[in-house]
């Protein structure tokens, strides 16, 4: 029986393995730059629309570019409540995705304020 390399070296050879994944760059924490505190540790969430949080997911295209996902999560429920697909990250998509959220909660919830 082949060992690991002899058999990557095998599938290279006939080209059956998957280029090596581009490492992310993601956020950086060490910096000199304010730090937010986290104001939701320690919160024991008990019910949906009791905290939203938002995210951006980086979408690889396959001419080489991004494309990015700014999302608004129920904390509790993990169901997205809003969402934009943009190629930037201006603020202005983030806010576009939370008043999705809003919409879609008072259509849900009637006029009921959250």
């Amino acid at each position: 029986m082949p060992g690991r390399d002899s058999f990557y070296a095998l599938l290279r050879q006939h080209r059956l393995m998957l280029p090596a994944r581009k490492t992310r760059h993601t956020t950086n924490s060490n910096h000199r730059y304010h730090k937010w505190k986290n104001l939701i540790k320690g919160v024991t969430l008990t019910s949906a629309n009791h905290l939203w949080v938002s995210d951006i997911t980086y979408i690889p295209l396959t001419n080489g570019e991004v494309c990015y996902l700014h999302l608004i999560t129920d904390a509790y429920s993990h169901k997205i409540q809003g969402w934009v697909l943009t190629d930037t990250l201006w603020v202005s998509a983030t806010i576009n995705a939370l008043q999705q959220a809003i919409e879609q909660a008072v259509e849900m919830k009637g006029s009921e304020i959250l």
